[in-house]
């Protein structure tokens, strides 16, 4: 049987596993799902259509589920779908879809959300990806799997964000940022660090360190130094990743580039 502590409100069309933790002053909503080995630890709004996986924990004055904050009037409430494992601290926001879009903001499994941070509507956030205090979305951002967002950085709406990919702390992205990609303002890199510590190869790496200055600081046109890269650099997956995210990604925003060179 599912603890609920007697200061908490839980909707009675709500979903609870037998074994959910709901602390004190809680608020769950009526459409809400809460699996198998979920705690809200105290003081956390959960509400509209809002899922959450199996062993998510949840920290105080959290509130999920909460219609995404636009001006025109919504009629229809879309869902907020949390992962398993996720952790989510103090004060993060996470806003359900909208009817804008596709009526679903989406988080994947083994998530950490800092202290403060927000998640738009409409946005897709991949596995394993942390988001450091402060770290906030805009609405329709898509970010890829194991992606690091540093403290007080904002991501600016229908941005993507490449699997792997770091962004520094204090930043504001204005445009989709590649794969592997190392970002403080501009690009200035791949993610060297975090992609040695998840096991990509040196071998890999130093075609991919090769592939990435011919791409973004070779002589010539962009458009003609993809090209190029991406018949030179046919076998090797990671390098055709990129290039593949750069010729694909949504053209409502631009690519975050390097600095000019003076």
């Amino acid at each position: 049987m599912s603890k609920i502590h007697p200061t908490a409100q839980v909707a009675s069309g709500a979903q609870l596993a037998g074994d959910v933790e709901i602390g004190p002053y809680c608020i769950v909503g009526d459409e809400c799902i809460l699996h198998a080995g979920v705690k809200l630890v105290s003081h956390v709004i959960v509400s509209s259509r809002t899922e959450i996986g199996e062993n998510s924990i949840v920290y105080p004055f959290a509130s999920l589920g909460a219609p995404g904050q636009i001006y025109q009037n919504q009629a229809e409430v879309g869902r907020l779908k949390i992962g398993k494992r996720c952790e989510i601290r103090e004060h993060v926001t996470m806003n359900c879809g909208s009817p804008r879009a596709k009526l679903l903001t989406d988080i994947g499994d083994d998530c950490m959300f800092m202290v403060g941070a927000h998640i738009a509507h409409d946005c897709t956030v991949g596995r394993k990806s942390i988001f450091a205090n402060n770290a906030t979305l805009g609405g329709h951002v898509d970010v890829g799997e194991q992606v690091f967002i540093g403290g007080l950085s904002a991501i600016h709406q229908f941005c993507t964000i490449g699997e792997h990919a770091i962004v520094g702390g204090v930043f504001a992205v204005r445009g989709h940022v590649i794969p592997y990609g190392n970002v403080s303002n501009n690009l200035n890199g791949l993610n060297l660090v975090g992609l040695s510590r998840r096991g990509f190869s040196d071998h890999d790496l130093k075609i991919m360190q090769r592939a990435y200055r011919e791409i973004f600081l070779g002589p010539g046109v962009l458009f003609d130094r993809v090209a190029a890269a991406k018949i030179k650099y046919a076998d090797n997956n990671h390098v055709q990743r990129i290039i593949s995210f750069m010729e694909t990604v949504n053209k409502k925003r631009p690519l975050t580039l390097p600095a000019q060179r003076k």
